[in-house]
């Protein structure tokens, strides 16, 4: 496991920190983590976010529920995207409700 200085002190690369975490370093020194799983025989990666944004013990909280997942049969990253879709989606509904009656007829009537 890595410990915080580790962690600060990391070159480039990509640094195991057990249990399908990693720390990975770019070039220009920039840190994120990754969970690596496989699932029906694919071995698959997923970002989790940077350094600054995700510290270690939530990286690692992070990881240990997508390890659940990933036991389950369940990939990850299609929750991922799922959710990332019902976002969008919920985004959509608010500009719509944004929108007045005034505005609407405006346009149903001037097009």
């Amino acid at each position: 496991m890595l410990t915080a200085l580790q962690v600060k002190n990391a070159k480039t690369g990509e640094h195991a920190d057990g249990n399908n975490l990693y720390l990975r370093v770019s070039d220009t020194g920039a840190k994120s983590w990754v969970f690596r799983f496989q699932l029906d025989g694919k071995r698959r990666k997923m970002g989790l976010g940077s350094l600054d944004a995700l510290p270690l013990a939530e990286a690692r909280a992070k990881a240990a529920a997508f390890r659940v997942l990933v036991k389950q049969n369940i990939d990850p990253l299609d929750l991922k995207q799922a959710d990332k879709r019902d976002k969008e989606q919920l985004q959509e509904v608010a500009k719509a409700k944004a929108v007045t009656f005034g505005e609407a007829c405006a346009v149903l009537i001037c097009t």
